[in-house]
This record gives structure tokens, sequence and C-alpha cells, in this order.
């Protein structure tokens, strides 16, 4: 979601995966030039950037070390699972369950 450009809404099937189990869908900015958002060859041009890359290889980095984190860290995954059970409980509410 990009209010800036104008981009205020996007879809994806992810949310059919968060509602099975704790998830994350990361999204990250790159250095684009003027009008090179989204699935525009401005944009493919910038993807393909190395700076584009290092902000990848940045995210990834994080996204690794979460999931380590989740595997080694009973404490963090207990504090994972009960946001996630919090929030379950949360939409059941709002859905009428």
């Amino acid at each position: 979601i990009d209010y800036e450009w104008g981009i205020k809404n996007a879809s994806t099937d992810f949310g059919d995966v968060c509602y099975a189990l704790p998830s994350l869908h990361p999204g990250f900015a790159i250095p684009t030039i003027e009008n090179g958002g989204n699935h525009t060859s401005a944009f493919e041009t910038s993807a393909a950037s190395l700076e584009a890359h290092y902000a990848c290889l940045d995210v990834t980095k994080a996204l690794a070390a979460t999931g380590i984190r989740v595997l080694i860290d009973d404490v963090f995954f207990s504090e994972v699972k009960k946001a996630y059970d919090n929030d379950a409980e949360i939409q059941d509410f709002f859905a009428g369950k």
C-alpha cells in the first residue's frame, strides 16, 4: 500500500494462509525512478539494481532471523502464538461467531 503514489489497496491469496497459522506478509521499498511503480518497465529496471538487491537481502535476513527465533526461543514462540490466538478471537467476534 503506497498512499503517496495513490495505491490504496492490494489483493493476494495470502490472507487465506493467515487464517490457518501465524503468518507474516512483509513489504519493502526499493529505490525507483519517478513513475516507477509496481508492474511498470521502470520498476523492472529499478528491481535489477544493486540497491534493490541489497534491500531484498536485508529483508530476507530479517525474515530468516525471525523464523529461527520462532524455532529456538520458546518464550517468543508463545508470544507469537498468543497474539495469533487473540487476533483469531477478535476476528471471530466481528464475524459473529
